[in-house]
């Protein structure tokens, strides 16, 4: 497996007897976590250890989890940035950064030498470069191919960055080839590794909880993940019939990006069924936290946050209830969807703008829609287009589906 490289399964891809997964085995998400013991007695696990958590495709979603990271050492190293320099810019996404003068036993016991260089990934040559103001200058001169120049800036930078005492902790993967990448900058000390691994684990025991209490269901409609990041939806096993042919859900959506300096977030979505399985899922807005805790906050506080996640669920339930009565006021199936169409092609939002807009457009523009179920699955059609990965537009489209179903039918619309 390629860093990167993304693993998405539907809860069509579930074993049958996939019906969850017990505590115990959940527990093999932090055995290794310097959190392990905090997790333990604040979530209570002696006194649910032996019991088994019934959400569908749960276990395949451990399985997965704990294979992909398997596949990766993970590491950090925290040094000043008179150690570290930037050895060679391959590209306007990557570079080659070289850390110099680690002295850290555990770390020197993986890499067996006290200078280590990795290629970066995702944002970091941008996030290093940045800390010079270099990266767009940099970038011109790579265009134009002028190396001696990019040369010529590196030494100096160097040179003037040889009493920097400043500190940044650099996080480092290894695949199975023996390549070393740098992941992600992060703060030395603030930092706390609420990893993916984490995020499940907290994510399934609340779920748990809740399910005990509120007596309710869940399942895994889908997970797609790689070693750096991962989104869930948990969808939530009890219906409101909207009117024939049409119910209305509740999911929960857990995000974790390992190489952001963002909140762990579960958010709240609402689906529309129709027809046998399609499924449709709309977001009431943008910033549909439901809870979230940021990288720098104790564990004590994230446990805190999690034991409110029902009500805040109850909550959220009742309110898109109400919402999607809405629906049901809709005008011509037709009009929404030239207001749909209208809506992409003034889109500004950067990742939905330049890379799905111009293929959603000519799609919506040639679908011909009669019924609000066609309307629909038209708008199916189209978040199946938008890869997972691209959370920003994903999340983009979703909200424009909840603009254009429920918003536009509100009084003070």
């Amino acid at each position: 497996m390629k860093v990167g490289e993304r693993k998405k399964v539907g809860y069509r891809d579930f074993p049958i007897n996939d019906n969850g997964v017990s505590v115990k085995k959940a527990l093999k998400l932090i055995e290794n976590s310097d959190h392990y013991e905090k997790l333990y007695d604040c979530f209570k696990i002696s006194g649910i250890e032996d019991e088994f958590i019934p959400v569908t495709g749960a276990n395949s979603l451990v399985n997965d989890v704990l294979a992909i990271d398997s596949k990766f050492t993970k590491f950090d190293v925290a040094t000043k940035l008179k150690n570290v320099r930037c050895e060679k810019i391959l590209d306007k996404k990557s570079a080659i950064i070289e850390i110099s003068n680690i002295e850290d036993e555990d770390i020197l016991k993986i890499t067996e030498s006290d200078l280590i260089a990795g290629t970066t990934k995702y944002s970091v040559k941008s996030e290093f470069l940045d800390l010079f103001s270099a990266d767009k200058f940099l970038n011109y001169c790579h265009d134009n191919e002028y190396d001696d120049i990019i040369q010529t800036n590196l030494k100096s930078l160097d040179k003037k960055n040889s009493e920097n005492d400043y500190q940044k902790q650099f996080r480092f993967l290894i695949d199975k080839d023996n390549n070393y990448f740098v992941r992600a900058i992060t703060s030395v000390s603030r930092y706390k590794d609420y990893n993916i691994k984490f995020s499940v684990f907290v994510a399934l025991i609340s779920i748990h909880q809740i399910m005990k209490s509120q007596k309710e269901e869940y399942m895994v409609r889908y997970y797609t993940c790689s070693e750096s990041d991962i989104r869930i939806v948990f969808t939530r096993m009890n219906y409101k019939k909207l009117m024939k042919g049409l119910e209305v859900g509740f999911e929960l959506e857990l995000v974790n990006d390992e190489i952001k300096r963002d909140a762990v977030k579960f958010n709240g979505l609402f689906s529309l069924n129709f027809g046998k399985e399609d499924n449709l899922i709309i977001k009431p807005n943008l910033n549909a936290k439901m809870a979230s805790f940021s990288h720098q906050v104790g564990v004590d506080k994230v446990v805190g946050i999690l034991q409110n996640l029902a009500e805040a669920i109850n909550e959220f339930v009742n309110t898109i209830h109400k919402d999607a009565e809405y629906i049901k006021k809709a005008q011509s199936p037709q009009d929404l969807k030239n207001y749909l169409f209208d809506k992409v092609k003034k889109s500004k939002q950067k990742e939905f703008r330049e890379k799905y807009r111009k293929q959603v457009q000519a799609f919506i523009q040639k679908e011909n829609v009669n019924t609000i179920f066609q309307l629909l699955d038209l708008m199916n059609k189209v978040d199946l287009m938008i890869d997972d990965s691209d959370i920003k537009a994903k999340d983009f489209w979703r909200h424009k589906l909840y603009e254009i179903l429920v918003e536009s039918k509100k009084p003070n619309a």
